[in-house]
């Protein structure tokens, strides 16, 4: 029996593993900081604000639109309603791929985040959530595992009753003066309406 273990324990890691699909973070210095050199697909990240317009929104953006390939769609969470679309096509994203959710409570939203996380074509979810509770943040963790979705939290830091250890990656994000070796493409003028 203990033989036949030591087979079946040897086959097992000796199998070919799956290969692990990488988005990059669309700025070389930040992949240069991660181990796989951008986000494992299937994985939570938390993008923590520190003040309005300080770039946590953008650079999410920007790793959701690097997921978005084989035609797989960006399912944002706003239950504050204040996702604005032209900044998003001036980053680059197709707008025909993107699905915007308007939860009108915290219970709808986990359901919207769970179920979005789990969907096949759906290659990342945005939503903002400043504090989740532990059951739901690693029912969240199983369910980008499962559909193989980056999930990007958005918390802002003065709202947090405390940082939770259940992300897979936390940033912390916090505005700084320019300088010309951006990351970030510079926006294409916004269109007027």
């Amino acid at each position: 029996t203990l033989q036949q273990l030591a087979k079946s324990i040897q086959a097992i890691e000796t199998q070919e593993q799956p290969s692990v699909k990488i988005t990059s973070t669309v700025c070389p210095s930040l992949d240069a900081t991660l181990p796989c050199h951008g986000f494992h697909h299937g994985s939570m990240i938390e993008w923590i604000s520190h003040a309005a317009g300080d770039g946590a929104l953008t650079l999410a953006m920007q790793a959701a639109k690097a997921a978005m390939v084989e035609g797989k769609h960006l399912i944002v969470i706003d239950p504050q309603r204040s996702f604005y679309a032209p900044a998003a096509a001036a980053l680059g994203l197709d707008l025909q791929r993107i699905i915007i959710l308007y939860p009108a409570n915290t219970a709808d939203a986990m359901w919207c985040f769970d179920q979005a996380l789990r969907c096949k074509a759906t290659a990342a979810v945005i939503a903002w959530q400043d504090n989740i509770h532990e059951t739901h943040a690693r029912r969240l963790q199983l369910a980008a595992e499962e559909g193989q979705t980056l999930g990007l939290v958005l918390r802002e830091a003065g709202r947090m009753k405390a940082l939770s250890s259940w992300a897979d990656l936390t940033w912390k994000v916090t505005a700084v003066a320019s300088d010309k070796k951006s990351c970030m493409p510079r926006p294409a003028t916004l269109p007027s309406y």
